[in-house]
């Protein structure tokens, strides 16, 4: 009995470790632990095969997983590797004390003595605990599905490998050696997998970088553009002051009318008819708005005051409005001969600054051109919009229909004195 306490307790222990949040349904939660604790007693307690003993750890393993809500796929890797590691710690246990018996000659029953290698295979397991735990926040399964599998392969034969020569091969001392030497190679297989798997994440991270320093860049260029045609405006504008003094002077009102019409027209050009007083949106905006023009796309907009000393960080800022802008432009260019649409909604109440972009789509998301900001397949887009708005306590909602997607970000901020 004590046994099987110490092995529930590691069992929920490891689970504990990569699983954070619990079923909501408290019977089920109590069901499963209840129904786990049984089975790991029975394996413990009785003389059983070795296939069915096998089978009662599966299984209670299993349902001792199933008490927390994540992925299917996490859940049963975890429950995988789990098994293997007592498998691997209780192989390795069997050998070592039956080395142990060999060399010194001691007479142990075999009731005491499976209870002694449950108790020290048991150990073993309990001290790897903390080697998974230092691990657990950079394993994912971001591993192809080929080499999932070639890992599971790979480490339930060695484990079959194992356990036969200690069954078969029990007072043979190369055999016995062997078989702990096959076991400390399974726990170096899972150690590998660990790496690999976190090497994987990290290349993805890279990646995603990669495209967000790029997305950036993109955004700061379209920034100078607008900036710089400004600049030209305001150099010229003395100049043309000059000329519409004159004008008044000589009494050429006509004249001086038309020359100001003409220089309006062309700074609501420079600011792309976006002038919110807060420079990232009036600079993306704009942007949007002049590459929406030479795609044929017509926007609509409607954009209230956002002050421009709000406490989101600019950089922030342009990775949000650039992510949701380009997401719009990239599925309004793939809808083919259907009218091509987006309306943009931007503004600032109390102390949030909503954000909102409605745009037409082609069939289902999932069937269009994967790209650098494709909201649909779970590409960086969606991942950096979502990632400002948790930053700032914020919230995104998505709403698709059949032809529609909507996409609001909400975040609050505060005024910087």
């Amino acid at each position: 009995m004590g046994a099987s306490l110490f092995s529930i307790f590691i069992a929920k222990r490891y689970f504990s470790i990569y699983f954070q949040t619990l079923r909501n349904n408290t019977f089920i939660r109590l069901l499963c632990l209840s129904m786990g604790s049984i089975l790991y007693t029975l394996s413990n307690s009785l003389m059983l095969p070795i296939i069915v003993q096998a089978g009662l750890t599966v299984s209670g393993t299993l349902l001792f997983a199933v008490v927390y809500r994540d992925r299917a796929n996490r859940i049963m890797y975890y429950s995988f590797r789990y098994v293997s590691m007592v498998a691997i710690t209780y192989i390795g246990s069997s050998c070592l004390f039956f080395l142990v018996l060999k060399f010194t000659h001691l007479n142990v029953s075999n009731d005491k003595s499976r209870l002694l290698i449950i108790l020290l295979s048991l150990i073993f397991l309990f001290l790897l605990i903390p080697f998974s735990s230092s691990i657990k926040k950079e394993t994912t399964l971001g591993l192809s599905k080929r080499k999932c599998l070639a890992f599971i392969l790979i480490l339930l034969s060695n484990i079959v490998v194992a356990a036969y020569l200690f069954i078969n091969n029990r007072h043979n001392t190369l055999y016995l050696l062997a078989a702990m030497a096959i076991s400390g190679t399974c726990l170096f297989i899972i150690n590998y997998f660990e790496l690999a798997a976190k090497g994987a994440k990290l290349s993805i991270i890279n990646n995603r970088l990669n495209e967000q320093f790029i997305a950036q860049d993109n955004n700061l260029k379209h920034m100078s553009n607008t900036f710089k045609s400004i600049q030209s405006v305001i150099h010229d504008i003395n100049k043309q002051l000059i000329y519409i003094e004159k004008c008044i002077v000589e009494d050429l009102s006509q004249d001086a009318v038309i020359h100001i019409n003409q220089i309006l027209r062309r700074v609501h050009h420079s600011y792309h008819l976006v002038n919110t007083g807060n420079i990232i949106i009036d600079a993306l905006v704009g942007y949007t708005l002049k590459t929406a023009k030479q795609k044929r796309i017509e926007v609509t907009h409607q954009i209230h005051t956002v002050p421009n000393n709000i406490s989101i960080e600019r950089y922030d800022l342009c990775i949000l409005m650039g992510n949701i802008l380009d997401n719009a432009i990239e599925a309004v260019e793939r809808i083919g001969q259907k009218p091509k649409w987006i309306e943009i909604n931007i503004h600032s109440k109390k102390n949030f600054l909503i954000i909102q972009v409605i745009n037409p789509y082609a069939g289902s998301h999932g069937e269009s051109a994967p790209s650098r900001y494709d909201c649909n397949t779970r590409g960086y887009g969606l991942d950096n919009i979502k990632r400002v708005t948790e930053k700032y306590g914020g919230s995104m909602s998505i709403q698709k229909n059949e032809s529609t997607f909507d996409i609001i970000a909400v975040l609050p901020f505060s005024k910087i004195a």
